[in-house]
């Protein structure tokens, strides 16, 4: 890697980790390329950002923005259609309720080249060791001093690294989520919060992004994947997967399509190889029920952006990097194999054990703390 100033930089995948890292190195002074595969803003759905999350964006001055484009979220309520399982309440709050698509527009108001980000090229394949990349196109592009691969949990540019850096499962779950309208009357009186109904191994959650807009996000089985995609046939699909949330989204209507995410856990004993480093879900995807991920992508960002700003080589900016790194995706990548059994799987057993044992760990204060305390910081 070169050791002058203004260096140059290819940022592939423009997504929450890619706009950020792409306008705060712009903003150092380095050239930096961007390529994003969608053609347009393809942004569905909506997020939960965590405590952590806020934080980060309060911290690139985007409080104002923040506010005036999300919902703060004081409650969490889980419950299967015979009780409710855990009800939390907290003035700290749990994070902020925000459309998928605002975000990506308050991280690119940061970068003052976000008009030049080329769009609708997807990379093919990525040379770690000259730098270059090529695209579906077959053309080629560099070389830079660095390839950032911010290209998500099914990263192209992940395959850069040699299979003795990184190791991932097939995808495991199937995500939807989509934006929708529920009438004032029917929400009338509650304080804004996280639902999440389950029924055995499915589970739909809502959580507010404006007034009278909610997030309407599911686990849905592979098979049924089709059908929810149906305009006419989600609502009764969803009612029939969880029968507990059918009051409330007898009512929704949808704003938009569904945005699917088909997630794979990703683990990786080293974040970079060569002239190449990943962010964000390409590094270290998790499974949606911690809402833990935009946190992890923000921060990765961040600490990658800090790191080369501070540093003339970036071979040692890098490898920094990957040591903050791992070591804050490590703890949640534990919880996340933990977690996503107990609350996505379709076992039985396991089903047993969610709907016995969370109640019980829900109202112990000792777990309740330890649990709010990993959520918030």
């Amino acid at each position: 890697m070169s050791d002058v100033r203004g260096k140059s930089v290819a940022v592939v995948g423009y997504g929450i980790a890619g706009a950020l890292i792409a306008g705060l190195l712009a903003r150092a002074g380095h050239q930096v390329q961007r390529f994003e595969r969608r053609s347009g803003a393809e942004h569905g759905g909506g997020l939960l950002l965590a405590p952590a999350a806020v934080r980060i964006l309060c911290g690139l001055g985007l409080e104002e923005a923040l506010n005036r484009h999300g919902v703060a979220i004081h409650r969490v309520r889980i419950g299967n259609e015979k009780k409710t399982l855990l009800d939390w309440h907290t003035e700290a709050g749990f994070g902020v309720g925000i459309r998928r698509a605002a975000l990506c527009e308050l991280l690119a108001c940061i970068d003052p080249g976000v008009r030049e980000t080329q769009t609708g090229l997807a990379v093919r394949s990525v040379d770690a060791a000259a730098g270059t990349l090529t695209g579906a196109d077959g053309k080629g592009y560099g070389p830079f001093d660095l390839i950032v691969g911010a290209d998500g949990a099914n990263s192209a540019v992940r395959t850069a690294l040699t299979k003795r850096h990184w190791v991932h499962g097939k995808p495991r779950w199937n995500a939807l989520s989509v934006l929708a309208t529920i009438p004032a009357t029917c929400d009338t009186g509650r304080a804004p919060s996280c639902d999440q109904y389950f029924h055995g191994g499915s589970h739909v959650s809502l959580w507010p992004v404006a007034a009278q807009t909610v997030v309407i996000a599911a686990n849905v089985p592979t098979e049924q994947l089709g059908q929810i995609h149906d305009a006419e046939q989600w609502k009764r699909l969803l009612i029939g997967l969880v029968p507990a949330a059918a009051a409330r989204l007898a009512h929704a209507e949808l704003i938009g399509s569904w945005y699917q995410w088909r997630g794979r856990e990703v683990s990786l004993r080293g974040f970079a190889h060569r002239r190449v480093v990943l962010v964000g879900d390409a590094a270290h995807s998790l499974s949606p029920q911690l809402g833990q991920g935009v946190r992890l992508a923000l921060q990765s960002a961040l600490s990658l952006s800090e790191r080369l700003c501070a540093e003339d080589d970036w071979s040692l900016a890098v490898r920094q990097y990957e040591v903050l790194q791992r070591r804050l995706a490590k703890p949640y990548q534990r919880f996340s194999r933990i977690a996503t059994p107990l609350f996505q799987s379709q076992h039985p057993l396991l089903i047993w054990a969610r709907d016995t044992c969370l109640k019980p760990l829900a109202d112990w204060q000792w777990s309740r703390r330890r649990i709010l305390r990993a959520l918030q910081t």
